[in-house]
């Protein structure tokens, strides 16, 4: 395998997990908006959202 070939993979590699890691911060920042509606309609906790919020930082 050539340098550039390695180098294309590895910036390919770099900018999707920039994409997947911004889709998962707004994901998040959504679910601070909507929290409020969501753990009324469902019945959840602080506790339960805090979880819900911190799925999305593991991803």
């Amino acid at each position: 395998m050539s340098i550039q070939h390695k180098t294309k993979v590895r910036w390919s590699l770099a900018s999707w997990l920039f994409v997947l890691s911004a889709i998962a911060y707004l994901d998040r920042t959504n679910l601070s908006i909507a929290g409020l509606q969501i753990s009324r309609e469902f019945g959840l906790g602080n506790q339960r959202l805090g979880w819900m919020a911190s799925a999305f930082l593991v991803a």
